[in-house]
C-alpha cells in the first residue's frame, strides 16, 4: 500500500488558459495510467513502448485521487491524495505549456515531509521542506499541539521523542508540553 501524500494546488493565470486545463483535467477517468493522463494535459502523444518503472513516475506520482475544489475566473484549486509524493513534475510542466502560475502544499507523514513549491511558465521559483510535524505546527500550531499531547498520552511517546520539534516551537508550547509531561507523570 503506498503512502498517501496530501496535495493543494491552486494555479493561477488567465480565465481561458484555466478553462483548457481544467477540460483536460476533468478527462483524468478516461485514462488508466496517471503519465497518459499527463501527456494528455501536455498534448504529447503517448507512446506505449516506454513503459517502464521511470515511465510510470515520469510525473512525480503514480496516481492522482483528486476533487476540484475551487474554480474562478483567475484560479483553479484541486486537491487531494497522491502516491508516495506530489506531481511536482506534471505541475511543473502544466505552468510550462499554459503560461501560468501554481502553488502546492503537500504533507506525508509516513515519510515525514511537508512543505510547499511554487512555479511559474519558467518552472520552478520556490521551495519549502520540512519535516511532517513542522509543517502541520507552522500551518496550524493548535492541532498539531493537540496531537503532540495525544501521542504522549495515549501512544507510549516520551517527551524525548519530541526535543528535535522543540527548534522550531514557540517557548510557550515547548514549557506547556512539558508541564503536560510533568503532570502526568503524577498521576501515574
Amino acid at each position: 500500500m503506498a503512502n498517501n501524500c496530501y496535495n493543494w494546488v491552486e494555479f493561477t493565470g488567465s480565465k481561458d488558459d484555466l478553462q483548457k486545463l481544467k477540460g483536460k483535467i476533468s478527462d483524468y477517468e478516461k485514462f488508466e495510467y496517471f503519465t497518459d493522463w499527463g501527456n494528455h494535459i501536455l498534448d504529447i502523444e503517448n507512446d506505449t513502448s516506454e513503459r517502464n518503472f521511470d515511465w510510470y513516475y515520469k510525473y512525480g506520482t503514480k496516481w492522482w485521487d483528486m476533487y476540484l475544489e475551487n474554480e474562478e475566473d483567475e484560479s483553479l484549486i484541486i486537491s487531494g491524495d497522491t502516491a508516495w509524493s506530489p506531481p511536482e513534475n506534471l505541475i511543473e510542466e502544466i505552468c510550462k505549456h499554459y503560461g501560468i502560475e501554481c502553488r502546492i502544499e503537500f504533507e506525508e507523514s509516513g515519510n515525514d515531509f511537508g512543505g510547499y513549491t511554487t512555479f511559474n511558465s519558467e518552472g520552478k521559483q520556490e521551495e519549502y521542506n520540512v519535516s511532517y510535524r513542522q509543517w502541520r505546527y507552522e500551518e496550524d500550531s493548535g492541532s498539531a499541539m493537540d496531537n503532540i499531547i495525544e501521542d504522549i498520552e495515549h501512544c507510549d511517546y516520551t517527551l524525548e521523542d519530541f526535543e528535535e520539534d522543540f527548534k522550531y516551537m514557540s517557548e510557550k508550547d515547548v514549557e506547556y508540553i512539558k508541564e503536560f509531561v510533568k503532570n502526568l507523570n503524577k498521576v501515574s
